[in-house]
């Protein structure tokens, strides 16, 4: 009865270990709105990397027809680069 209450007990505390180390990534990575209209997924990518030295881009649509994509680049705040 013992083992299995500590065992229980250690679980529930590697998950929340888990859940805690993603929370404070997430609130580390910040994004960067290349440009607003006509995005192109490999021209996106170039321009990010070239600003922020990062492969994590995206073209998100930003009207609701989803018709004109914006390049959005993903980076870690700390290693900003402008």
């Amino acid at each position: 009865m013992d083992s299995s209450r500590i065992i229980c007990f250690a679980l529930i505390f590697a998950v929340a270990l888990l859940l805690a180390s993603q929370d404070v990534s997430a609130a580390q990575r910040c994004q960067d709105v290349l440009y607003n209209t006509g995005c192109n997924l490999n021209d996106c990518g170039k321009k990010c990397w070239e600003k922020h030295h990062t492969v994590s881009h995206q073209c998100i649509p930003t009207n609701p027809s989803q018709t004109i994509y914006a390049c959005y680049c993903f980076f870690d705040c700390g290693g900003q680069k402008n």
